[in-house]
């Protein structure tokens, strides 16, 4: 009984199977309705070649954002040194540096690059863009360091006005008349005195402020006479040209220390007094 009840359920799931498949069959495709939609690509227009980078890429800041063109003097332990520029060389050196076609920049190598160069940081409220110009005898480099990006091209030399940005530049660090960034110096014991141009105020100023950050000193050696004053962005210096000892003021409190004999050497080189101290070794 068991055998004829297996082959009868046998045979009604072939009979649904075939039904099934019958239906199957008679289901056709609606080509009349049928709407076929094909990917959509976006269309972007070639507007460079390869490695040529836009204008609108936005390589500099808005020059509408710039505040302060600072040029580099010199690196130390402390970090970067630089010289601030009045109003009218900052604007000379913007318009000489944002009137370049920067289309004509292409990505390049910063490997083996020699020549002539210079360098600026722009510095707007938000951000700092460090800028370096280098030209040799066929291209000209620029490098741009912004908002943690490191980037380096190249141009055929004229696409940037190298030589003026050079002579602007050279002329601002030789300043001697700007009374916010130039400084001055004198001798206590003799009618010397002269004016610091840009650079030797940076320069001079760093080796000072660097050797009182690191100073321990807290009061004069005993007997300690000062013969040189320089003057530096409304802060005074009063130097003993012989033992190197020095001492600055700020809001009623002296600060103490001492320059060993080569920075004291460079130190009188740079504000012009080697061969002019009362007491000069």
């Amino acid at each position: 009984m068991k055998k004829y009840s297996y082959f009868i359920l046998l045979f009604v799931c072939l009979f649904l199977c075939a039904c099934s498949n019958d239906k199957l069959s008679e289901i056709k495709p609606d080509t009349d309705n049928l709407s076929i939609t094909e990917p959509q690509l976006e269309i972007i227009e070639e507007k460079e070649s390869a490695g040529v980078i836009s204008v609108s890429a936005a390589i500099l800041p808005e020059r509408d954002k710039v505040k302060e063109v600072l040029i580099f003097v010199s690196r130390s332990f402390s970090g970067e040194a630089y010289a601030y520029t009045n109003d009218g060389e900052r604007e000379a050196i913007l318009d000489k540096l944002y009137e370049a076609d920067l289309s004509k920049l292409k990505e390049a190598e910063p490997t083996g690059v020699m020549g002539a160069s210079v360098s600026f940081k722009l510095c707007s409220k938000s951000e700092e863009a460090k800028i370096r110009l280098t030209e040799d005898n066929d291209f000209l480099y620029f490098l741009i360091e912004r908002e943690n990006q490191r980037c380096f091209y190249k141009c055929e030399k004229g696409v940037f006005d190298f030589a003026e940005i050079d002579r602007i530049i050279t002329a601002t660090l030789g300043n001697t008349e700007d009374p916010r960034y130039s400084g001055s110096v004198e001798l206590k014991e003799s009618d010397f005195s002269a004016k610091v141009n840009k650079i030797n105020t940076v320069i001079a100023v760093t080796m000072l402020n660097e050797a009182i950050s690191n100073s321990e000193k807290t009061d004069a050696d005993e007997n300690e006479a000062y013969d040189v004053v320089f003057a530096a962005v409304d802060v005074l210096y009063e130097i003993n040209s012989n033992t190197g000892d020095f001492f600055i003021e700020e809001g009623g409190e002296k600060k103490y220390a001492q320059l060993d004999m080569s920075s004291m050497i460079k130190l009188k080189t740079v504000l012009g007094i080697k061969n002019a101290t009362v007491n000069g070794q």
